[in-house]
């Protein structure tokens, strides 16, 4: 009996080994015949979520605090660089490349900035973020498509949403240049604008159906008025909540957070 039942258990296990088998090697095969049906080429890809970013030149320079910190205040520093991140889609519809994503610009977080008088007199010290949400749609149009590659130009448009963040610390000399204003506060605005963007770029195949994309062009990303985001006393006037921010001389303050840029982006194709 104990001999019959090791019989039928040995039996057991062979049986289910061999269908673990037998499954395992449709599963390979189908595997295998799905990656050969499922060969990519890039012109007969669809759709692709995409993540990116860019780094570049910034035409911020000073303008988000040298020219509406004082008429007495110069600067030196100024801001050099962009960043950004971005997510969105890509659709081949065969003539073209519609993308559509969003993009968060950030310039370059200025942390001490020193604004000091003719004479060479420190009056104050700053730290300023200027950033914008860009809702963006592009068309790239291809220069030649291979296999697993692509050579394109793009152009895009859409609308800037910036957004500036300047707090300040007067110095003693700052306070008896400027009477009236806080030693320290806090310069918040917002505004919005035009965007667009032209560029060369290219695509290549890294695994499966992810793709490398990398552009290099130029953006102008502008707001060309600023609203305050609270009452406060600066050293370019008085704001209720809303009203415009201004430049020494009483001009409308503008951002531009535009410039040449390097950009990558991961383009995962989804199977259609």
């Amino acid at each position: 009996m104990r001999h019959e039942l090791r019989l039928r258990r040995a039996t057991g296990c062979g049986m289910l080994l061999f269908v673990i088998a037998v499954l395992s090697a449709v599963m390979f095969v189908g595997g295998v015949e799905s990656a050969e049906a499922r060969r990519f080429e890039m012109a007969k890809e669809v759709i692709a979520p995409y993540v990116g970013g860019t780094y570049g030149v910034s035409n911020l320079s000073d303008s988000a605090y040298g020219r509406s910190s004082g008429a007495s205040t110069f600067f030196t520093e100024t801001v050099k660089q962009n960043m950004s991140g971005e997510l969105g889609v890509t659709f081949n519809v065969q003539a073209f490349v519609l993308r559509l994503g969003v993009e968060y610009i950030f310039g370059q977080t200025m942390t001490g900035v020193q604004g000091k008088s003719a004479s060479g007199t420190e009056l104050l010290n700053l730290d300023s973020k200027v950033s914008a949400i860009v809702p963006m749609g592009a068309i790239e149009i291809p220069l030649t498509v291979g296999m697993e590659s692509r050579l394109h130009i793009g152009v895009g448009g859409g609308y800037a949403l910036v957004s500036v963040d300047n707090e300040y610390r007067l110095t003693a000399a700052g306070q008896s240049a400027y009477p009236g204003v806080p030693e320290t506060y806090s310069e918040k605005g917002s505004g919005g604008g035009l965007a667009y963007k032209a560029y060369l770029g290219g695509e290549f195949l890294l695994t499966d159906t992810v793709t490398l994309g990398m552009d290099l062009g130029y953006r102008h990303v502008m707001a060309t008025s600023l609203q305050a985001s609270k009452a406060m006393t600066t050293l370019s006037g008085n704001y209720t909540a809303g009203g415009d921010l201004l430049l020494n001389n009483g001009d409308p303050r503008s951002i531009n957070l535009g410039g040449l840029f390097f950009g990558t982006q991961l383009r995962i194709y989804i199977p259609y």
